[in-house]
């Protein structure tokens, strides 16, 4: 019995053990199991409020469909200010994600961020990190970079970065045309750097496409800082004589150099290659040539020569037709050049002598209102030759402005009566007294209610008639 009692004393204990560990490590596992259940309610409640958070994860270790949305997501305005640096930190490493459409997905969305940066140094660097995606072997990445850099471009904070410009232009050696394209749209918005100008220089001169040698040539458009060697690629390119739609860009661009700024943008250093490009046997060439040089002003005098002996040409018609404002014949281009460079110049008698033979030879009629308006310009504007010719301006317009113009050649003409009557009735005012042969004809004028020749007509007579002007012209003085 001592040894049954013994047993039973002896097994008691050991079961009670057993069943109190057994309690505790079911304890432990419960409470683990509402803990681990508190955290994912916590994380899908912080997730639902912060969706960052949740893509930021999904974009490193989700499925693909699950980090193509996260990489989607990352770019919305769901991702405030301070949560920006991760979410752009994650989409920089995933432009290297294997699946290609997470990488594209990836760099719009680093673009996005760029865009709503307002940190300078933030914004570049993400600018830089988002071009790395132009070194991707997988064409797709690379072109949707581009884009994604052409996008990101509108940031100010981002424009100054020489290392993306550099980037993109190495994407224009790229075999595929069509990413040649998109990196030549990228780097006419991000224009920094010289290698950006040297590549679409190169591809204006060489590409095999004319439609990517267009579109370098609008991108060269202004490109600071190199306006010189800009300039000279886009007349290379408007004298090559090939293809009609890059010599048509070629004009654009030459056009938005004179449109852009109050002044020229390139230099005096220039004026040689403008100089040989009015013996250019194309019109439109000389056309282009004319007006760059008389926007350069007095620092073009060593093309006086050049500019006097072309108001010389026949008047050879209309031309080539090139999209934008009417352009007068070069004979009138020329004398309207010489009036804007040769006053107070060492090209000034030069000048004024060609300008006055216009006038006195019947035969070259063509550039005469040109002509009168230029030597208006001059100290000695030839008054006896002058006046009479400004006046005939000023008949021209008046016999045309009646009636409304029915086809796009009696536009053109009613346009350039306008724009000569203007210039008549200014420098009828600047000659001052000796125009009084003009006073009837604005006086004429004075009596149009509501028309823009009122004003300048009225204050073309003041000064006529030595009176104080009023108030300052407004005109092209």
């Amino acid at each position: 019995m001592s040894t049954r009692g013994g047993g039973g004393d002896a097994s008691g204990p050991a079961t009670g053990v057993g069943r109190g560990r057994a309690f505790d490590l079911r304890t432990v596992v419960a409470v683990a199991a509402v803990g681990l259940a508190l955290y994912w309610a916590v994380r899908e409640i912080r997730d639902a409020m912060v969706p960052a958070k949740a893509w930021t994860r999904q974009l490193r270790d989700g499925d693909a469909d699950r980090r193509v949305e996260a990489a989607r997501g990352l770019g919305s305005d769901e991702v405030g200010p301070d949560l920006r640096p991760t979410a752009a930190e994650a989409l920089a490493a995933a432009l290297a994600d294997p699946y290609p459409e997470v990488a594209a997905n990836a760099a719009q969305s680093l673009a996005a961020l760029i865009r709503a940066e307002p940190d300078a140094e933030s914004a570049r660097s993400w600018s830089e990190a988002l071009a790395a995606g132009l070194r991707d072997p997988r064409p797709d990445v690379r072109g949707a970079t581009a884009s994604a850099l052409t996008y990101a471009a509108s940031s100010p904070a981002a424009q100054d970065s020489r290392f993306v410009s550099d980037a993109l232009a190495s994407l224009l050696d790229d075999p595929d045309e069509g990413l040649r394209r998109i990196g030549i749209a990228a780097l006419a918005d991000w224009r920094a750097g010289e290698a950006g100008l040297r590549a679409l220089v190169k591809v204006l001169d060489d590409d095999p496409m004319a439609t990517t040698r267009a579109a370098a040539a609008r991108a060269l458009s202004g490109y600071p800082g190199h306006e010189d060697e800009a300039t000279r690629a886009l007349l290379r390119g408007l004298r090559s004589g090939g293809d009609a739609g890059v010599r048509h860009a070629c004009v654009d661009a030459l056009g938005a150099h004179r449109r852009g700024t109050d002044g020229p943008r390139w230099s005096t250093a220039l004026v040689p290659d403008l100089v040989a490009a009015l013996s250019d046997p194309d019109r439109t060439t000389r056309e282009r040539a004319a007006m760059m040089l008389g926007e350069t002003g007095p620092g073009a005098v060593a093309a006086v020569p050049a500019l006097a002996a072309m108001l010389g040409e026949t008047d050879d018609g209309p031309g080539e037709f090139v999209p934008g404002p009417f352009v007068a014949p070069p004979p009138a281009l020329a004398a309207e050049a010489l009036g804007k460079i040769a006053p107070g110049t060492t090209g000034e008698d030069e000048a004024a002598e060609a300008l006055a033979a216009v006038l006195q030879d019947p035969r070259r009629s063509g550039p005469g209102d040109a002509a009168a308006l230029a030597l208006a310009r001059f100290p000695d504007p030839r008054a006896d030759l002058v006046v009479p010719r400004l006046v005939a301006i000023l008949d021209a317009w008046a016999d045309g402005a009646g009636g409304e113009p029915t086809t796009l050649d009696e536009m053109r003409a009613r346009e350039i009566l306008g724009e000569n009557a203007i210039g008549a009735v200014e420098a009828l005012g600047r000659l001052g007294p000796i125009a009084k042969p003009a006073l009837p004809r604005l006086r004429e004028m004075e009596k149009l209610e509501g028309s823009r020749f009122r004003r300048i007509a009225e204050e073309a007579a003041r000064r006529i008639e030595g009176a104080a002007p009023a108030a300052p012209s407004g005109g092209r003085e």
